[in-house]
């Protein structure tokens, strides 16, 4: 009896030891370059995932249903595309030209174009299955036509404005990550600095981000930052983002607009700024 138990034991613990064979993982990518976004030194490590999460890192034994050997290439996280105009992509829910660049996350409603139903919005994602994840911000724009119809060359009426708020209001109650603005586009080139700030103060509570294609790209430039900082710092919209782009004709501003963000910063008044320069119409 003895003898029969003991041989019981070694069979069990035969079975459950962990193995090289044992397809306890459903991916295992083997011997890649490790980039984790952290800022630290990359690494060589191998990374199994179950159940779409990743489950372990390092030296990793056990097998995958699915192998990868990345030997000689990184291995990173999803990135994040932050400006984006994917805001039909419930409709091509494969969305493979961000998948293919390794972006797996988007954030759509930019240049102050957006959904105006912000939960219909993301009840399509759902239904389809997206392949990436998404975030959207309320466009300016698409809220002020909605409110103003087709007169924009003016300031909006308080009951305008009022309708303006509530909409941004509701998006954000609906999941939106905050207001974008175009400022350079119809309407919300009509728009003055304090029609923002109203609708900035809307997004503050929920933490919105603030995200603008600025009012002048050449030589009000700085201006256009001026701006943009006056509605962060000033109507405390807890996350600041602006993105510019500046003609290549101008270039010879874009290092002071580049070095203009930084003392911002500094000040507490923004977090985070994507200044661009397109080429010259001369370079191409």
């Amino acid at each position: 009896m003895r003898i029969g138990l003991f041989a019981w034991l070694i069979l069990l613990a035969a079975l459950t030891a962990p193995t090289r064979g044992a397809e306890s993982y459903d991916l295992v990518i083997r011997h890649g370059r490790v980039v984790d976004g952290s800022g630290n030194p990359a690494f060589f490590a191998d990374v199994a995932v179950r159940q779409g999460r990743i489950a372990a890192l390092g030296r990793i034994e056990r097998a995958g249903r699915i192998e990868i050997n990345a030997a000689g290439l990184i291995v990173a996280p999803g990135f994040i595309d932050v400006h984006t105009h994917a805001d039909e992509v419930a409709t091509r829910p494969l969305a493979e030209n961000f998948v293919r660049m390794g972006v797996t996350t988007v954030v759509a409603g930019n240049c102050g174009s957006s959904t105006l139903d912000v939960a219909r919005f993301f009840r399509g994602i759902e239904r389809t299955n997206a392949a990436v994840n998404v975030a959207t911000l309320i466009g300016h724009n698409s809220v002020r036509r909605k409110a103003m119809g087709g007169s924009f060359a003016r300031p909006p009426t308080p009951a305008e404005l009022a309708q303006m708020k509530a909409l941004v209001g509701q998006a954000m109650k609906d999941g939106a990550a905050g207001l974008s603005t175009g400022l350079i586009y119809q309407p919300g080139v009509h728009a003055q600095t304090d029609e923002i700030v109203a609708l900035a103060k809307v997004i503050a509570p929920y933490g919105g981000i603030y995200a603008s294609h600025i009012r002048k790209e050449a030589d009000g430039l700085l201006g256009a930052l001026e701006e943009i900082v006056e509605i962060g710092a000033v109507k405390v919209v807890k996350g600041k983002v602006w993105l510019t782009e500046t003609g290549g004709v101008v270039r010879a501003t874009s290092p002071t607009a580049s070095r203009y963000p930084q003392g911002a910063a500094f000040a507490g008044k923004v977090t985070a700024c994507l200044l661009y320069t397109s080429p010259s119409p001369r370079d191409s």
